[in-house]
């Protein structure tokens, strides 16, 4: 199917771009999902683009400017400001890095961002990492032992996010619950 974007790149194609050109397949979600290596997830948001996107935050997705989290974000404004809003976007971004070049030290999830857009992009990321390691774990090399202790890290971090979400609804979280490694020291 050859997608109907803007200037396609001769690069692989980016997670957005591979979403929106699965969004367009027929078929159910989950279908077109394992077809294309796309998460399920991926594939709604990008349905969702694609049904109240304007031109420009499509085009910005097919060049890879443009995650689909903050992309599905923008759609559910109104078609007369999703362009603006998208600019304003693109100005958040550029200011972001100008700061952080400015401080190459400062760790950019300590930056001084709002809690709302740090758990966003934290959620962004997890979403990108499991369409990521089901795109990898279809690869027909994915076998034998690489495979099984690629699976078992994949637990382990299961594991320590269920811990982080159960630990979360008890209200037990503190600042500092994670060693040095990253891992979970929390213990009731």
């Amino acid at each position: 199917m050859t997608p109907s974007a803007p200037n396609l790149p001769k690069k692989p194609l980016a997670l957005g771009a591979r979403a929106l050109m699965a969004a367009q397949m027929p078929g159910e979600v989950t279908e077109v999902a394992d077809k294309t290596g796309v998460s399920r997830q991926s594939v709604l948001r990008a349905r969702r683009v694609m049904d109240k996107g304007g031109p420009a935050i499509k085009a910005a997705i097919w060049e890879g400017r443009l995650k689909l989290f903050p992309a599905e974000r923008l759609v559910e404004l109104p078609a007369e400001e999703q362009e603006a809003a998208l600019e304003q976007h693109f100005k958040a971004l550029a200011a972001a890095r100008v700061k952080q070049a400015a401080h190459p030290r400062e760790n950019p999830w300590r930056m001084h961002r709002p809690l709302k857009w740090r758990m966003e992009r934290a959620i962004d990321q997890l979403d990108n990492a499991v369409s990521l390691l089901e795109t990898f774990l279809s690869e027909p090399q994915a076998r034998g032992a690489d495979k099984a202790q690629w699976l078992g890290a994949m637990s382990r971090h299961r594991d320590a996010l269920t811990d982080l979400i159960r630990f979360a609804k008890q209200g037990r979280i503190e600042r500092g619950d994670h060693n040095e490694r990253g891992d979970e020291t929390l213990e009731s």
